[in-house]
């Protein structure tokens, strides 16, 4: 297979590198990044992966019961309080923590059962891959935030932009930005460095797909409305030669 021992020694050494894991190259946001990742892998594991999404769900579930309740309770407030914006924070935050409270009580309650019923002993397991990818996003999340109130990731601290996870979290970034509203996803693409190739192919592909999807479903439609057409057309046919 090798022409000489020279190149055996190559391709091992070549083999060993992609294989070592330089922890020395890590730096403390790294490790913070590690931490955090673990720590909601271990955590989400202890609840378990049914747990997670009921608890999950309860986020969403919060907003619009704080959304429904902030226009009843905001006037109650603002004659109790006579601060106009701390009677409209409490009138759209006291809704949303009951709301939390109320789902964590019956989340706590049935997720169990659930659990049993449904993945049983690997319900843990794929608790702990949504926990590391929930930290993941933790992690996305404040990287975002931090380069957009820098106005660029060229003006973060050095340990940031040096640290083995940045490039992830750069490419990530400029994903995560395609799901975000248009000024919040223009303000992080502003301030995020240009995409690699990799992140330019991966966007490429989103878009054919969504642009698929779109086509088809047009395409769907269209077909029904002319289905509809032509069966309204026959049964005016039929109701002509009845007559």
């Amino acid at each position: 297979m090798y022409h000489d021992r020279g190149d055996r020694q190559t391709f091992i050494l070549r083999r060993n590198k992609i294989m070592t894991f330089d922890i020395a190259a890590l730096n403390i946001v790294d490790f913070a990044a590690l931490i955090i990742l673990v720590v909601s892998g271990v955590l989400a594991t202890l609840r378990g992966l049914t747990r997670e999404i009921m608890g999950l769900a309860g986020w969403p579930i919060a907003i619009l019961a704080a959304r429904l309740s902030e226009p009843y309770l905001s006037p109650l407030l603002e004659d109790a309080i006579q601060i106009k914006g701390l009677s409209d924070a409490l009138a759209w935050g006291l809704p949303f923590i009951a709301a939390v409270v109320l789902w964590f009580v019956f989340s706590s309650v049935v997720s169990p059962g659930l659990s049993k019923a449904g993945l049983g002993s690997l319900d843990r397991w794929l608790g702990f891959l949504f926990g590391a990818i929930r930290g993941f996003v933790i992690v996305l999340v404040i990287y975002a935030g931090s380069v957009v109130v820098a106005e660029g990731e060229n003006n973060l601290s050095d340990i940031i932009t040096d640290a083995q996870i940045t490039p992830t979290l750069r490419g990530s970034a400029h994903l995560f930005a395609g799901v975000l509203p248009g000024d919040m996803r223009e303000m992080l693409i502003k301030n995020l460095p240009p995409p690699s190739s990799e992140v330019e192919t991966i966007q490429d592909t989103v878009e054919e797909a969504g642009d698929i999807v779109e086509d088809t479903g047009v395409t769907s439609s269209s077909g029904n409305d002319a289905d509809g057409g032509a069966s309204s057309l026959d049964l005016r046919g039929d109701e002509g030669g009845s007559d």
